[in-house]
């Protein structure tokens, strides 16, 4: 039954019936399915005003204007076959404007405004570029930094806007240099692009290198000063898999990268937190990877190289250990410089402002914006963990506070020897006693998680499925130690269900495995209140779970997942919850060299995050879930979250999501309910919002 409502919801069940399965029960804040109500916004227009229609242009930077009306969210256009642009506003604006560059001959611009509901305008144009135009030459190779060999590769990028080259000089310190017919290759014939390659032979000291390109009457000559001398050049470091500054929900996650030389890499340090450099070892083709140690908040660290030639190179990098973006079933919050805030639905105290809601209430009101959480004086939060209706917060100084939902003790704060579960909601920020600092923290849908600086996970709430992990099925109000686990650096919880992640790379779970939620091999019904290893599932570095299905990311960069794939939350069909885990291959539509970074999940969609600080989502979609303009659930990822880059903190709910992004703007998107979105009066309350809203809160 669970497998057919998932599946269907977005399509044949009223509101009320969604909002029972994934968000807890109706209460008088609904409101007509979203289908059949009438479109509350105007229509986009957009015009493209510059160039004209039919025009004649002399150059191949082209000035692009659009002229917008009516309900612009963003925007997506391209020139010729090229893809497409998307651009996410911020604001509303009249004009839009940016450069081009067209081909010669006729070019052909398309522009599409996008509504915050999907509807879409779109305007085309032809105009005509002049052919009569000089070659372009860029090299691709050489410095004028010494090289150390006699040989040398040259190569090099010659764009002929105006057609085929006819010819391709080359001389070195005055003497021309007969060229290979093979040197030169086209490479694009839409841009007349080639690529030339050739090896020279360089004498002691500077050598000039002129590369010539002529196109009937037009010519162009670039030239590259060339130095053969003694090395100076230090290594070089990139590729990082981990984005500057962004969060991670493990103390310890696996940091890769590549490390180059112009002539060889002698070592890899690492410096982090003031302690003892540690070596890194380099594979042969420059790719290392190797755990880094972190505390909760903000982390800094080095890494060195050293080259054979004793040239240096560092790169400072931070990380930050902890959500500081969450989404739980209605309710979102943030973290910005230690501050807590929250907003959205507020029933049950949840959004811990100190009193119940809900959407119209002005006495007191209503957070459907971003409203602060205080967690007391002197206290600094370092990451957030949203539950279905129920809020957790960590400290800096180690403590975790709870508010919210307690009807299952799911809060952790109940009285030591009271033989009563205490079900009592708290409204704001309420103390939980643990006998050793907390690292890490995690929300399930009526069950909480927390990892002790120890290693040692405590869970409490409910457990009639043995999702507490303490061999037995007796709900809990306070920390129970769960039992069995080591050096676990990772903790998260889905419905009914737990798991842990070690330092040596292994999962454990626990808890409900009514569609395979434990990977063992089938599904059941019964309680499994002990964690067990998921057998054959190795080196795992991230892992992230929705309502009843798990994705994990190793170290090679492959995904893995297991549990239910209803909405194709697995990116695999046909649908399956065998308990096998299975090869998630959610990338196969999109460009292959993307570097997965981090995993996220929430309700029955799951999301890549990329080294680039770009978020790719599949599965369910009828919410606006992926935050892309496409209504359609996705087997496989084909486009990321739209307009965002620089990922920095990405937080899934059951029907939304949350994003704090490098600038340190904060973006929601899915199913505004209560103002899960945080958008105040603005948002259209029960309505799907497919592409991300700008929310108004900014750092203290």
């Amino acid at each position: 039954m669970e497998f057919l409502m998932s599946t269907y919801l977005s399509k044949s069940l009223p509101l009320c019936g969604a909002l029972i399965i994934l968000l807890g029960a109706c209460t008088s804040d609904e409101t007509p399915d979203p289908v059949d109500a009438p479109l509350p916004t105007q229509a986009p227009g957009v015009a493209i005003a510059s160039p004209d229609n039919g025009a004649e242009l002399n150059d191949a930077t082209v000035d692009v204007t659009l002229a917008l009306s009516g309900d612009v969210a963003a925007l997506r256009y391209a020139l010729n076959d090229t893809t497409p642009a998307e651009i996410l506003l911020g604001e509303v604006v009249a004009d839009y404007t940016f450069e081009l560059n067209a081909k010669p001959g006729s070019n052909v611009l398309w522009a599409e405004a996008i509504a915050s509901d999907g509807r879409i305008a779109r305007d085309e144009i032809a105009f005509w570029l002049s052919e009569d135009l000089p070659p372009q030459i860029t090299f691709e190779s050489g410095s004028q930094t010494p090289i150390f060999e006699e040989s040398f590769a040259l190569s090099a990028t010659i764009t002929s806007p105006g057609g085929e080259l006819d010819a391709v000089e080359l001389r070195v310190n005055g003497t021309e240099i007969s060229v290979e017919e093979d040197a030169l290759t086209l490479v694009d014939e839409n841009t007349t692009t080639y690529s030339f390659e050739t090896t020279l032979t360089l004498g002691d000291g500077e050598n000039l290198i002129e590369l010539s390109a002529h196109h009937g009457e037009a010519s162009v000559t670039e030239t590259l000063l060339l130095t053969r001398g003694q090395d100076t050049e230090a290594p070089t470091l990139a590729g990082i898999n981990l984005p500057d500054g962004s969060s991670v929900e493990s103390r310890q996650p696996w940091l890769s990268g590549r490390v180059t030389d112009n002539v060889e890499v002698a070592e890899l340090r690492l410096f982090n937190a003031g302690a003892d450099a540690v070596s890194i070892s380099v594979n042969e083709d420059g790719t290392f990877g190797a755990p880094i140690d972190l505390l909760p908040g903000s982390n800094a660290f080095t890494l060195e190289a050293e080259d054979v030639f004793g040239n240096t190179t560092s790169l400072e990098r931070s990380l930050y250990f902890g959500a500081r973006t969450s989404a739980g079933g209605s309710h979102t919050g943030v973290i910005l410089n230690g501050q807590i805030f929250a907003w959205g639905r507020n029933n049950k105290g949840q959004a811990g402002v100190g009193y119940t809601s809900r959407l119209g209430d002005s006495d007191p009101a209503h957070p459907d914006a971003p409203m602060p959480v205080s967690l007391g004086e002197g206290e600094e939060a370092v990451a957030l963990a949203f539950g279905q209706n129920s809020s957790l917060a960590l400290s800096a100084s180690g403590q975790v506070y709870a508010w919210g939902d307690n009807g299952d003790g799911q809060l952790c704060v109940g009285t030591p020897g009271s033989a009563e579960l205490d079900e009592e909601d708290r409204l704001e920020p309420t103390l939980v006693t643990l006998n050793e600092p907390a690292i890490a923290i995690f929300r399930g849908n009526s069950h909480s998680l927390i990892l002790g600086a120890s290693g040692q996970v405590y869970a409490c709430g409910d457990n009639g499925s043995g999702q507490l992990g303490d061999g037995t099925t007796e709900s809990r109000d306070l920390p129970t130690p769960v039992e069995g686990l080591e050096d676990v650096i990772a903790i998260r919880a889905g419905s009914a269900s737990s798991y842990a992640l070690t330092a040596s790379g292994q999962v454990y779970a626990w808890g409900r495995n009514s569609y395979g939620n434990l990977a063992l091999g089938t599904d059941d019904s019964d309680a499994h209140p002990t964690p067990a290893l998921i057998e054959g599932l190795e080196d795992v570095v991230d892992l992230a779970n929705g309502r009843d299905h798990v994705v994990a990311l190793t170290r090679t960069g492959e995904l893995f997942g297991w549990g239910l794939n209803a909405s194709n939350q697995l990116g695999e069909q046909p649908y399956w919850d065998d308990g096998e885990v299975h090869e998630v291959e959610p990338l196969t539509t999109i460009d292959a060299s993307l570097n997965p970074a981090r995993v996220g999940a929430g309700g029955n969609q799951s999301f890549v995050i990329t080294a680039e600080g770009l978020a790719y989502g599949w599965g369910q979609n009828g919410f606006g879930n992926l935050g892309t303009p496409t209504e359609d659930d996705l087997v496989n990822a084909q486009d990321p979250v739209f307009g965002l880059v620089g990922l920095d903190d990405l937080g899934v709910g059951a029907l939304h999501s949350v994003a704090l992004r490098n600038d340190g703007r904060v973006f929601t998107w899915g199913w505004s309910f209560q103002g899960s979105l945080g958008a105040g009066e603005s948002a259209i309350n029960a309505w799907s919002y497919r592409v991300p809203v700008l929310v108004d809160v900014e750092a203290p």
